[in-house]
């Protein structure tokens, strides 16, 4: 009796050393490129979840366990996370992958549909905890500090409603349709998002046309993602791109100081000139290379 508790003390104490490492392990690469970020998610899902066999079940175990992991990685992430839905996505879909990749190793030995249903929970939170994320850091003052702590919040909500139905559910078809469910949450919890970039950036370009930066028919261009991305008449792919984010972050810029006051006000404006220069200097570059390749047409005609 005395080794088997020896066994089971020496266990957990190896455990708990494994979590400890894995913990400050996430917090490097945290704020890394998206390798890091990919081991990160897994590392802070070993810290969070453990790696003995057995799923936290029930809505204040989910919650719990998924509290610490969402708090820490906005407490670390928030003041680098991107304003624009697309960067938003991606950084938060490589820490989703990192974190369900965690998330199945105590789940070894159950059954796929239980690890699908187990996995989804977290998958969807953290996939929320970046869309939400994403949102807030597009605004300022009190309603980025709401949307900020709505990213440990919302989600964490969300995975305590997953760990109640998961405690009451145990056919197979069950599982799946659960995980189904959890995992349409992940995947469309970045509509909110775009939905409202989409309406920033017909607000606020709108302006900018006013003011003869910008061709009123760019506004619809890059108000839809696919429009923009393809669009050949911005120029070459990395001239595209610059467009495309320099005008993103003009719209976020612009609505950020609309929020302010006094000094952030100057601040904000300073964000605004500069990517007003960028999308003149694309543009500019642009119209001349064009000017060029006409000249080179006529004169070979």
């Amino acid at each position: 009796m005395r080794l088997r508790a020896h066994g089971a003390t020496r266990r957990l104490s190896v455990e708990a050393l494994l979590r400890v490492v894995a913990f400050f392990g996430g917090l490097f690469g945290l704020r890394g490129g998206a390798p890091l970020r990919l081991l990160s998610g897994a590392l802070l899902s070993v810290a969070f979840l453990g790696i003995a066999p057995g799923a936290p079940r029930g809505a204040l175990s989910a919650a719990g366990a998924l509290f610490g992991f969402l708090l820490v990685t906005v407490l670390v992430s928030f003041a680098v996370w991107p304003p624009i839905v697309a960067e938003g996505l991606a950084r938060s879909g490589v820490l989703v992958l990192g974190a369900a990749a965690g998330a199945a190793i105590p789940l070894r030995g159950l059954p796929p549909v239980e690890i699908l249903s187990s996995v989804a929970i977290p998958v969807a939170a953290l996939s929320v905890c970046g869309a939400v994320l994403t949102a807030a850091n597009a605004e300022a003052g009190w309603r980025r500090g709401w949307g900020v702590a709505g990213a440990v919040l919302v989600p964490t909500g969300v995975a305590a409603l997953g760990g109640a139905f998961l405690e009451r559910i145990e056919a197979p078809r069950e599982h799946a349709v659960l995980g189904g469910a959890f995992l349409a949450v992940g995947l469309l919890s970045f509509l909110p998002a775009a939905l409202l970039e989409y309406a920033r950036m017909r607000r606020e370009l709108k302006e900018e046309v006013a003011l003869g930066l910008l061709p009123e028919d760019h506004v619809a261009l890059l108000s839809v993602p696919w429009r923009r991305r393809f669009e050949k008449s911005f120029g070459r792919a990395d001239e595209r791109r610059e467009y495309t984010r320099s005008a993103l972050l003009l719209a976020v810029a612009r609505n950020q100081q609309r929020r302010r006051k006094g000094e952030a006000v100057r601040l904000r404006q300073l964000e605004v000139l500069t990517f007003r220069t960028r999308i003149r200097r694309t543009l500019e570059a642009r119209r001349e290379r064009f000017a060029l390749t006409s000249a080179v047409e006529a004169g070979l005609d």
